[in-house]
This record gives structure tokens, C-alpha cells and sequence, in this order.
């Protein structure tokens, strides 16, 4: 983890290494912005360039426990906000969108039982949705051909529409509202 989402290593190229420029925010005594020995920052290695040659001395660095743990504590807000969101959204039975926020736990604390309990309930009821509204897309989808067969071709658009909207990648609700588009000129609907 980052110490924040806004240490950014495009910004730092950008801007001479002030993409890193909020680790001096949390830690003004380090004479660094960004903390590895790969991140673009000029001005840590000119300052350290300089202690070399005697002109900058002393030089401050945050020791590395400290930027763990600062890094923890960033990190169990997340997590914290992330299953928060993902509780309320499980409440809301919005399971396909609490997926995400319950990988993105499960990458910061892999062994929160919590998340992967909720996660599994997630994908299994996100599942038996996708599997009720095939089933309902098919109804909607005879009852589409049952309309288109006795001339009813707006009927049938809305029902295939309908079934669209259940099980967008059903395919034979799209070919169903092809054999309507062809009756039913787009312009007419």
C-alpha cells in the first residue's frame, strides 16, 4: 500500500517528483518525497548530493516502522470504508456491486473471514439473479414471439426490451428483438 491514493509516479515525473509530495505532508521532518530508491524525486537525491559534498547535513528519514504504520492505518480505513459499503449495498441485496468492494478487502486483509463470507453470498446470490432473470427474459421472450406472431409488434418490442433489460446478454432475447426491428422500422417505434 501507498501512504495515500494521491502519490501518483505519473505526477512525480510530471512535476520533478511532487507526485510523492504528500509523504512530506505526513512526515515534514524527511527530507524526501518520495521514499524509494526508485521514486522520481530530483530534490532527495540533489539534498542527499549535497550531504555528500558537505553543503546539507543532518537529513532527517522517517524510519521504516513508522511508514508501515502509517501505512496500516491508512490501509484499515479502506478496508474498514470498503466493508461498511459493502454491508449496506449486501443489505440493499445489491450483490454484484458489493463484489468489488469485497475484492478490494480481501486484497488489503486476505484471511478477513467477514469479507470472504460476504463475498461467497455475494457471487452466489449475484448468480441465482443472473439465473432468474434468464428465466424471466425466456418468458418474456415467448411472450414477445406470441405477440410478434399475432401482428402485435410493439408489444413484442416491449417485452423483448424487457427481457433485455433482466438478462442484457441473453441471446435469444437479441435475436428475438432482431425479428422485431425487421418487422418494426426503428423510426416507427
Amino acid at each position: 500500500p501507498t501512504i495515500s491514493a494521491k502519490d501518483n509516479w505519473f505526477g512525480a515525473v510530471l512535476t520533478n517528483g511532487e507526485g510523492y509530495h504528500n509523504f512530506h505532508h505526513k512526515f515534514p521532518n524527511d527530507y524526501r518525497n518520495g521514499v524509494r530508491w526508485y521514486h522520481w524525486d530530483p530534490s532527495k537525491w540533489a539534498i542527499w548530493g549535497l550531504s555528500r559534498l558537505g553543503c546539507a547535513w543532518d537529513l532527517k528519514r522517517t524510519p521504516s516502522q513508522q511508514i508501515r504504520q502509517a501505512q496500516d492505518r491508512i490501509a484499515s480505513r479502506s478496508l474498514k470504508g470498503w466493508m461498511d459499503q459493502a454491508q449496506k449495498l449486501a443489505a440493499e441485496e445489491k450483490w454484484s456491486e458489493a463484489i468489488p468492494l469485497l475484492e478490494k478487502a480481501l486484497q488489503v486483509d486476505a484471511q478477513n473471514q467477514e469479507a470472504q463470507d460476504l463475498l461467497v453470498r455475494a457471487r452466489r446470490e449475484t448468480a441465482r439473479a443472473r439465473e432468474i432473470g434468464a428465466r424471466r427474459a425466456d418468458q418474456l421472450y415467448e411472450e414477445g414471439l406470441a405477440a410478434y406472431t399475432t401482428g402485435q409488434s410493439a408489444d413484442a418490442q416491449s417485452k423483448v426490451d424487457e427481457a433485455l433489460s433482466l438478462a442484457p446478454d441473453h441471446a435469444r432475447a437479441r435475436k428475438a428483438l432482431e425479428r422485431v426491428l425487421e418487422v418494426v422500422p426503428p423510426d416507427a417505434q
